[in-house]
């Protein structure tokens, strides 16, 4: 649920991945020792990452970042919800 107890964090990454990280209080998301998804349980793997570069699916710069909760549905209902986040870089949503 979208009822104001979930925060989501857009990182930037270094060199290889964009990531979207759940904030928790004393999370360690692996910086500056791993991007995206590091299988290491010393840190909070992101709930989405994506890599660098230029096709459809990556990018280099994550920005922007809202959770799709309108009054008047303007979009398809499975769209309720859902995090929206674009890619600077690249153009996306």
């Amino acid at each position: 649920d979208i009822s104001g107890n979930r925060i989501y964090i857009n990182d930037v990454g270094q060199n290889d991945f964009e990531e979207i990280n759940a904030g928790v209080p004393g999370g360690n998301y692996g910086w500056p020792t791993a991007e995206g998804v590091a299988n290491d349980p010393n840190f909070l793997d992101p709930v989405f990452a994506y890599g660098h570069g230029s096709s459809e699916t990556e990018g280099c710069a994550i920005t922007g970042g809202a959770f799709y909760d309108p009054t008047v549905m303007q979009f398809p209902d499975g769209y309720a919800e859902d995090y929206f986040f674009s890619d600077y870089c690249n153009g996306w949503i």
